[in-house]
């Protein structure tokens, strides 16, 4: 079965935003997390803008595609679709802590031992 590039509801093609190969992302990380020889690709529509996530509908606007390398092959990018320049990059994994609002931490600071 071929790749079918991803498309909104009325045809029109998302945008390949960004591509990485698994084994990469896991080496940065440190653990085995991702699929191995695979490849993620983000499409978005660049154009609406309209898919942040932040509700179920807004799958719409973005799709997340997994490949198996062994398989892959390169991709012609439909009319209409914004391409955009290969940039290389690197990662590392860091510690990140969520916003103090966030019901799980706001929890702890309330818990009683804290709060005499």
């Amino acid at each position: 079965m071929g790749f079918a590039w991803p498309t909104k509801d009325d045809g029109r093609p998302l945008s390949l935003i960004g591509k990485w190969r698994c084994d990469e992302l896991n080496r940065w990380i440190g653990e085995q997390l991702l699929p191995a020889d695979s490849l993620l690709c983000f499409f978005f529509d660049v154009e609406e803008q309209a898919g942040w996530g932040l509700t179920p509908q807004d799958v719409r606007g973005w799709r997340v595609t997994v490949t198996d390398t062994a398989t892959a092959s390169p991709a012609q990018s439909p009319a209409g679709a914004v391409t955009y320049p290969a940039i290389a990059a690197e990662g590392r994994r860091v510690l990140t802590m969520p916003h103090s609002e966030e019901p799980a931490i706001e929890a702890i600071w309330a818990w009683p031992l804290l709060h005499p």
